[in-house]
């Protein structure tokens, strides 16, 4: 599968000019070309910023509420109360729902929509245990 990617105006001809080639390819080869779009743009740097904030703001709240984390201890058997801080909150929660929701591992290939998808399932989710989320923070 090629990428091409329209970023300004000026690129269009181009553009136009490839699927042209490239849809002429495929039908003299009998296959079926495809073309696809996307409006998924990566998460802007404000945007990563507003998630540490918002994994420290949950932690927070996770810990005022008398809900630590549990950790087994790698020098025992026991299970260790762990406060929250905004590290584990990205990394056991935050992390694990964007991972079910879109199947990136890492918050370094997040578009702009994922953020609030993964808060909105995971507001959902603690509040069903009767813990409010804060809201995703934001500069307007």
């Amino acid at each position: 599968m090629q990428l091409i990617e329209i970023k300004d105006y000026s690129d269009i001809t181009t553009v136009v000019n490839a699927i042209d080639y490239n849809a002429t390819q495929a039908v003299k080869a009998g296959l079926t070309f495809y073309i696809t779009t996307s409006t998924d743009k990566k998460a802007t740097p404000a945007q990563r910023g507003s998630l540490h904030v918002w994994c420290d703001q949950v932690a927070t709240v996770l810990n005022d509420a008398g809900l630590p984390m549990m950790k087994k201890a790698l020098f025992s058997n026991d299970m260790i109360e762990v406060d929250w801080n905004l590290l584990l909150i990205k990394e056991e929660v935050y992390k694990p729902m964007l991972k079910v929701l879109t199947g990136k591992a890492s918050t370094e290939k997040q578009t702009t929509t994922d953020p609030s998808i993964v808060a909105e399932h995971l507001v959902r989710y603690f509040s069903s245990k009767g813990v409010v989320l804060p809201r995703w923070p934001s500069n307007k």
